[in-house]
């Protein structure tokens, strides 16, 4: 009977430990979770921004098409200042569609810091789930020690007397 508060000691810290590493392991999996869906959002931030690069050639194309036909009706589709300004629009447009490349890439890279940031963060909990273990069981051990030595304390025989602690009275007639 006097073992049983050591046995559930022992059972707790071993349930204990294993929740820390449990712990440790959901952790890891929610940040590889997390960095999963920031890929995706990396990988869907560049689509929109080759999506708008697309939609502003297209605009551009129509104004500079827009142009070309306001410039023939009035007769002068060839003439220098006709041509200058459609060269602008088709540069403008082109500036406009290779910015919007460069924001959807720009998005797409903070969403990746953020998943390695995510993967990192799981990575780490996973690590101190681990060594919280280990501390577990330590403290675990380092307790129940402690109270087994109280229990044995306790109920330890009664040890034999010294036969030389009590002098002549335990020996009467043998000298020393």
């Amino acid at each position: 009977m006097q073992m049983v508060p050591l046995i559930m000691m022992g059972a707790g810290t071993i349930m204990s430990a294993y929740g820390r590493y449990q712990q440790g392991k959901a952790l890891r999996n929610l940040g590889n979770y997390k960095a999963d869906q920031l890929e995706a959002k990396a990988d869907q931030e560049r689509a929109v921004g080759q999506h708008k690069a697309e939609k502003r050639r297209r605009q551009a194309k129509l104004a500079r098409s827009r142009a070309l036909a306001l410039s023939a009706a009035s007769g002068g589709a060839s003439d220098p200042t006709s041509m200058g300004i459609m060269a602008g629009i088709t540069q403008e447009g082109e500036l406009n569609a290779q910015y919007e490349i460069y924001k959807g890439e720009e998005n797409a890279r903070t969403a990746e810091t953020g998943a390695n940031v995510a993967r990192y963060e799981g990575e780490q909990a996973y690590q101190a789930g681990k060594i919280g273990v280990f501390s577990t069981i330590l403290q675990g051990a380092g307790m129940g020690l402690g109270q087994y030595n109280t229990m044995m304390g306790k109920y330890a025989p009664a040890p034999a007397p010294d036969p030389w602690a009590a002098g002549d009275a335990f020996m009467p007639g043998i000298l020393r």
